[in-house]
């Protein structure tokens, strides 16, 4: 009877196998892909982007059309489109309503494209200054790109098994910039090949790579190393080598603390490189509780105005300012916040891990005036609007809750820490960003990474 049950069970597996291998919807296959960006001086300087695809119908049926995500004209300043299949121009056809990161375009074939077929798709545009400063900074001197969504993706048909929307195992990223420019960029770097006036910077991106982002300009670089930690200093001048020297032992040192508490930003490597960067124009600020905080552009990088370095990059004022950028970029480029409510407590980490660093210079009273901040920030918003318990929150409540919210979290990181001990705390922290990197976290997750770190049940710890 045993028997006779298992050989189901295998026959069963064997036809399902099988039937895997037959393509269950429409859908197509990126065999290759090269994403090119190309900086153009001038009065103002622009961007010229240019991604190149090789693509197969792997689908069960022809397709009529592909739908593609494009960077948008407020937050890039995205303009003359330019789409060609097999070198045939084509238009693209603009979808109303789209939701953030979803297909927002679609071309439409002239005659539908058989199935096992191969098609050579070229998506190119220009980005200039936007009217959003919040996605990316240009200047004739330099220009950074965050590892977001400048870049055209191919999305899926809409059908229960599509597929398609997968970039393949790797593709190539080639940046042309000006002879004198340095280039920071997602991926392995490939070599750099001068074509006067140009030269041209190639990386690698593999599937375990951060999402594309570049950052180059007209830069000196300095490094300090300590820690088995590099720093790089990209300025518009050079900076005094004393204060370099000074400032660098801090900030390795925090570069220490942040991995000890996250884990390595990298998967798998220890101590990557950090950088700082000098760029003309004042990073995007967004609001964080009763903070401002600086978007994150690249992993690991902290972008500053050149009016933030003239204080001297000695100042506490400049320090603080590049340790909360790399304590908010550590964990957000490894994983990423649930959507809603969940994203406070990303913001709630960033002050976490600022917290740890200042309280391993300055003890207990970094610790006292940490709470003190955030209870007085609760008091002045609890003043202003009713409390909602924050497991409770819909996003139509997300902004008039936000300075309650991130308020109240830093308060319950202090809480929790002390609940379960430091060591356990910070283990459960590496714990819950390492095991989850590439995907998204919530209470819960942090919730069971707390528990199996500290052995206790805080149910009714977290419920309070």
């Amino acid at each position: 009877m045993l028997h006779r049950a298992a050989t189901a069970v295998l026959s069963a597996l064997v036809l399902f196998a099988a039937a895997c291998a037959v393509p269950l919807g429409p859908g197509f296959h990126t065999e290759k892909e090269l994403l090119e960006v190309r900086f153009v001086p001038g009065a103002p300087p622009h961007l010229q982007v240019r991604a190149t695809f090789t693509l197969k119908n792997s689908g069960n049926a022809p397709l009529d059309s592909l739908d593609l995500s494009l960077p948008g004209e407020k937050d890039f300043g995205a303009q003359n489109l330019r789409i060609t299949v097999d070198g045939a121009a084509i238009a693209a056809q603009p979808l109303a309503d789209a939701a953030p990161g979803a297909a927002n375009a679609r071309i439409v074939f002239s005659a539908p494209w058989p199935q096992k077929a191969r098609r050579t798709l070229v998506v190119s545009y220009d980005l200039r200054a936007a009217s959003s400063p919040a996605m990316f900074a240009i200047a004739e001197n330099s220009f950074s790109l965050p590892a977001a969504s400048w870049y055209p993706l191919l999305r899926a048909p809409n059908h229960l098994f599509a597929k398609g929307d997968a970039p393949p195992a790797r593709f190539d990223l080639s940046v042309f910039v000006p002879q004198d420019f340095l280039v920071h960029a997602a991926g392995q770097p490939r070599g750099k090949k001068r074509r006067s006036p140009e030269s041209e910077f190639r990386f690698r991106i593999r599937e375990d790579d951060f999402s594309p982002f570049v950052i180059a300009g007209h830069y000196h670089e300095q490094k300090f190393s300590a820690s088995n930690f590099t720093i790089f200093f990209w300025t518009f001048q050079p900076l005094p080598a004393d204060q370099v020297a000074r400032a660098g032992p801090r900030l390795a040192a925090t570069a220490q603390i942040l991995e000890k508490l996250f884990g390595p930003i990298v998967a798998g490597k220890r101590s990557s490189p950090l950088w700082i960067v000098e760029t003309p124009n004042s990073p995007a600020q967004v609001s964080s509780g009763n903070r401002a905080a600086q978007l994150d552009s690249a992993p690991a990088v902290a972008l500053l105005s050149s009016a933030a370095f003239h204080t001297g990059v000695t100042s506490e004022n400049f320090l603080l300012r590049v340790e909360r950028f790399w304590a908010s970029s550590w964990p957000n480029f490894v994983v990423q916040p649930a959507p809603g409510a969940e994203g406070f407590l990303a913001t709630s980490l960033t002050e976490y891990a600022s917290l740890v660093a200042d309280q391993a210079r300055r003890g207990e009273p970094a610790r006292t005036a940490f709470a003190g901040e955030f209870l007085r920030a609760y008091d002045a918003a609890c003043r202003a609007n009713e409390e909602i318990p924050i497991a409770s929150l819909q996003q139509k409540d997300i902004s008039a809750q936000q300075r309650i919210a991130e308020s109240k979290l830093a308060l319950f990181l202090l809480a929790a820490e002390n609940e379960v001990g430091s060591e356990s705390f910070h283990r459960a922290l590496r714990r819950m960003i390492q095991g989850l990197r590439g995907r998204t976290y919530g209470f819960t997750d942090f919730r069971v990474a707390l528990e199996a770190e500290s052995g206790q049940d805080l149910g009714e710890f977290f419920r309070r």
